[in-house]
């Protein structure tokens, strides 16, 4: 059978299961027909692992590490659990801006004033003016924020 046959019938084939046969889908039609089937899993039970399972097997995951992660730091009494986030990043970022911590932690800008501030008022976290910028405040780490972090550690 000549190309533009086959091409033709595929048209055909591709108008009777289309509500709107234009070019454009009639090529992704045809396209998607041309892929490889994916292979058997070989053993009984076995399954192929594809971006589906490997989402399910993530989100599993992080939701089991979230909620012993959560009961830890209520264990030990320094909730909320985002505390440890920040004073974990500080820790790794040494003095920088509010704003570098909450880029850092990719987290919204009031979201973010409002834990740095609760860690400055339990004094976990030390703030002073920039030196070279006299309307931004620098943040770092205090002992106190240290200790809190070894006992969550």
């Amino acid at each position: 059978m000549k190309p533009i046959v086959q091409l033709v019938d595929e048209w055909a084939a591709f108008e009777e299961v289309s509500e709107q046969p234009t070019v454009e889908a009639f090529c992704r039609y045809y396209l998607q027909k041309q892929r490889p089937k994916p292979k058997q899993a070989g053993k009984k039970g076995e399954r192929i692992m594809n971006g589906a399972y490997l989402l399910k097997t993530l989100g599993r995951i992080l939701s089991a590490y979230s909620l012993y992660f959560r009961s830890a730091v209520n264990h030990i009494g320094i909730p909320p659990a985002e505390s440890f986030y920040y004073l974990n990043g500080l820790l790794h970022l040494g003095e920088v801006r509010k704003s570098d911590l909450i880029n850092y932690m990719f987290a919204e800008t009031t979201t973010g004033m409002e834990v740095i501030n609760r860690l400055i008022r339990e004094n976990k976290i030390d703030e002073r003016t920039s030196p070279d910028d006299k309307r931004a405040k620098l943040i770092k780490i205090t002992e106190k924020g240290i200790t809190a972090l070894d006992r969550i550690l």
